[in-house]
């Protein structure tokens, strides 16, 4: 069965976190246009995963401008601990990120 499409579209306002994982088809989108697009859409926070950056990161974006800006954009490596803000609050370890 076909489903409708609109059937998965969430308002923005409803979302408080959106996690994107980097690969390499989606790479510059996730980076770039991503979080320019959620960051107009004020949704609060913006958790990009990216294998792809060296050795790997994890980027926790915060306080959206309305303009498609984040005013925080909190960067660590795999290996490295962080902590998704409120509501979440929660200690992040990307140590289980880094490929064997």
């Amino acid at each position: 069965m076909l489903r409708d499409a609109r059937e998965w579209q969430v308002p923005a306002e409803d979302v408080l976190l959106v996690g994107e994982i980097t690969s390499m088809s989606t790479v510059l989108r996730d980076r770039k246009n991503k979080a320019q697009g959620y960051g107009r859409s004020r949704v609060p926070l913006y958790l990009l995963v990216d294998p792809l950056d060296g050795e790997g990161s994890a980027t926790v974006f915060a306080e959206p401008d309305g303009s498609g800006r984040y005013r925080v954009e909190h960067r660590v490596l795999f290996g490295e601990r962080f902590t998704l803000p409120e509501p979440f609050g929660l200690e992040i370890d990307t140590s289980v990120l880094r490929p064997e």
